[in-house]
C-alpha cells in the first residue's frame, strides 16, 4: 500500500494544464507561414495527436487513482521527462519561427528554413518515447484502484521540522511581512510540499507579534470547489470566532458576502490561505472571464480591512489558477502583480533527513546499516518529493520492517 500511495505524489504533475498547451502550440506552429524542413510538419501533427491522447485520458480519469506497481511509476516519470523535452523542443521551434518571420519582413525573397535534419530526428526519438511510455499509462487500469476523495487540509503542522525549502520559506515570510504583492502563490506538482510550506508560514505569520501581526487568520481547503456559493461557504465555515455558522453556510451568496465583509472590516490585517486551488475543467479554456468573475465575487468581501498589509496565500498545481486568481485580485482588491514561489523538490540531504526522521519516528536513533542502505537507495527515485519520501519511509518503520525488508 505504501508503493500505491507513493504513486499519487509521483504522478500529481499530470493535472497541470501544460499538456494541452503543448498540444495547441504544436498545431499552431504547423499553421505558421514559414518554410519547414521536410517532414517536420507531419511529425508535429503526430506530436499533437500523441499529446491529445494523453490529455484525453488524463481529463477523463483526472488521475484520481493510486498505483501499486513500481515499474509503472518509473514509466510515468519517463513520460513526464519526455513531455518536458517536448516543451523544450517546441520552445526552440518558436524561436526559429520568430527569427524566420523577422528575416522575411526584412527581405521578402529570402526565406529561412525552420528546423533541420537533427531536429527532425530528435522529434522522431521523442515521439517514440512518448508512445512507448504512454502505452503504460493507457494500460494502467490493471494496477489501478479508485482513491478516496482528497482529504481536507488544515493549518496545523504535521511535522516539528521543515525539511528543505529554507530559502523558499524565508522568501515567503518576507512577502507576507512586507512588499507590494497582496497575492502570493505557491506553485508545484503534487507531493512537492506546497501545503506544508503554507502551514509553516500561516502558523508563523499568525503567531508573530513583533510588528504587524495578522488578527484575522483563515485557512480554507478549496480543492474541488469552483462555484461562488461553494467557495464562499467554505471560506465562511473556516472563519474563526463566529456564530450561526451552520445557518450561513446554507445561506445565499449575498448573505455570506455581507457576513465576511463585516469580519474583514473589523480586522486590522488578515491572512487568507486558499489551499489546493484547482482549475474548473468544465469551463471552456477560452472562457477565462467566467473564472475571473467567480473569483471577483469570492474576493469582494476582502476589500476593506482597517489597516494595510493583508495577504492572500494560495497553493496550486496549475498556472492558469495563478493567472485567474491574480487577475481577480487586481480587479477586485487593487492588488499589484501576484508573487509566486515555485517548488521543484527538496535536495538530497533534505530527503535523507526526512526519510530518517519518518523511519525512526524521532530522527535521533541510529538506524541499522542495512536500513540506512535501503533508505539511501530510495533518494534518487523520489525526485525531491517530500510526500513521496514520507510514504516511502513508512515502509521502514519498526512495525513494518519485518514485512518490507
Amino acid at each position: 500500500m505504501a508503493a500505491a500511495a507513493l504513486a499519487v505524489a509521483v504522478v500529481g504533475w499530470f493535472v497541470a494544464p501544460n499538456i494541452k498547451e503543448l498540444m495547441d502550440w504544436a498545431r499552431s506552429y504547423v499553421r505558421s507561414n514559414v518554410v519547414w524542413y521536410t517532414g517536420l510538419p507531419e511529425k508535429l501533427e503526430q506530436l499533437a495527436e500523441a499529446l491529445s491522447g494523453i490529455n484525453t485520458y488524463v481529463a477523463q480519469s483526472r488521475l484520481g487513482f493510486v498505483v501499486n506497481n513500481e515499474a509503472t511509476i518509473r514509466h510515468l516519470w519517463e513520460l513526464k521527462d519526455a513531455i518536458h523535452d517536448a516543451e523544450e523542443l517546441l520552445d526552440t521551434f518558436q524561436y526559429q519561427i520568430l527569427e524566420a518571420n523577422l528575416l522575411a519582413a526584412e527581405n521578402d525573397r529570402r526565406r529561412s528554413v525552420v528546423g533541420s535534419r537533427e531536429s527532425l530526428r530528435e522529434l522522431e526519438r521523442l515521439l517514440a518515447r512518448l508512445h512507448a511510455n504512454s502505452r503504460d499509462l493507457f494500460q494502467i487500469s490493471q494496477f489501478v484502484v479508485r482513491a478516496k476523495p482528497r482529504p481536507t487540509t488544515g493549518p496545523l503542522r504535521r511535522c516539528s521540522q521543515l525539511f528543505g525549502y529554507e530559502d523558499e520559506y524565508r522568501h515567503l515570510m518576507a512577502r507576507l511581512r512586507g512588499g507590494d504583492a497582496k497575492v502570493i502563490a505557491i506553485v508545484g506538482h503534487g507531493g512537492m510540499g506546497k501545503t506544508e510550506l503554507a502551514q509553516w508560514a500561516f502558523n508563523d505569520a499568525a503567531a508573530n507579534s513583533k510588528d504587524r501581526s495578522f488578527d484575522l487568520c483563515i485557512w480554507v481547503s478549496v480543492y474541488g470547489k469552483f462555484g461562488e456559493d461553494d467557495l464562499l461557504a467554505e471560506i465562511w465555515r473556516s472563519v474563526p470566532n463566529k456564530t450561526n455558522a451552520d445557518g450561513l453556510v446554507r445561506a445565499s451568496v449575498a448573505s455570506i458576502q455581507q457576513a465576511l465583509e463585516k469580519k474583514v472590516t473589523q480586522a486590522n490585517r488578515y491572512i487568507l490561505v486558499l489551499d489546493d486551488v484547482c482549475n474548473d475543467e468544465s469551463v471552456e479554456a477560452s472562457n477565462q472571464q467566467r473564472r475571473i468573475k467567480t473569483w471577483n465575487t469570492v474576493l469582494a468581501p476582502f476589500k476593506r480591512p482597517r489597516g494595510r498589509g493583508s495577504r492572500i496565500l494560495m497553493t496550486t498545481r496549475a498556472e492558469i489558477c495563478v493567472k485567474t486568481l491574480g487577475t481577480a485580485a487586481v480587479q477586485t482588491l487593487g492588488a499589484v502583480a501576484t508573487a509566486r514561489i515555485n517548488l521543484c523538490g527538496i535536495d538530497a540531504p533534505a530527503i535523507k533527513g526526512l526519510l530518517k526522521k519518518t523511519a525512526s519516528d524521532d530522527g535521533q536513533a541510529r538506524l541499522p546499516s542495512e536500513l540506512q542502505s535501503a533508505l539511501q537507495a530510495n533518494v534518487d527515485m523520489l525526485h525531491g518529493s517530500p510526500l513521496a519520501a514520507e510514504i516511502r519511509a513508512c515502509r521502514f518503520k519498526p512495525v513494518n520492517r519485518d514485512i518490507e525488508l
